[in-house]
């Protein structure tokens, strides 16, 4: 009976571990952000990582429109991911991070294009660091 008590708490404890919510840096909040909006495509997810006033998701949704448009017309999955660097500026309370998001999709050759455009995310400490202003970066 104990062993089932004592193995029953680890679980609980690796579980949360393993799905709690890390707003610990900018680049961490980002990357889980943009996670949230284009692969797990959930507003909920989102929201926990956006700042009371965000207006973030905005210009972001209007990218994942476009992606479910095309999806649908050409019966595939697009992929959105963040590149693997992160210009990330942190001044007090306040964040900015350019990063690339990488728009993976599939050619009839199996093949997998990509595209990538830069962005720009301003963040807030706010009990952890959230997304205020998600925006795609001037060219």
């Amino acid at each position: 009976m104990a062993l089932c008590l004592v193995s029953g708490v680890v679980t609980v404890m690796l579980y949360d571990r393993a799905t709690r919510k890390d707003r610990s840096t900018p680049n961490v909040v980002v990357f889980q952000y943009v996670d949230a909006v284009f692969d797990q495509r959930d507003p909920t997810e989102a929201e926990l990582f956006e700042c009371e006033r965000s207006n973030g998701r905005a210009a972001l949704q209007g990218l994942l429109d476009e992606i479910e448009e095309r999806e649908q017309s050409l019966d595939i999955h697009i992929s959105v991911s963040t590149g693997a660097t992160f210009n990330t500026s942190i001044e007090g309370t306040r964040a900015h991070v350019v990063v690339d998001l990488i728009i993976a999709a599939p050619e009839a050759n199996g093949e997998r294009s990509r595209a990538s455009q830069s962005w720009e995310f301003d963040l807030r400490d706010e009990d952890g660091w959230r997304v205020c202003d998600a925006r795609r970066a001037p060219q």
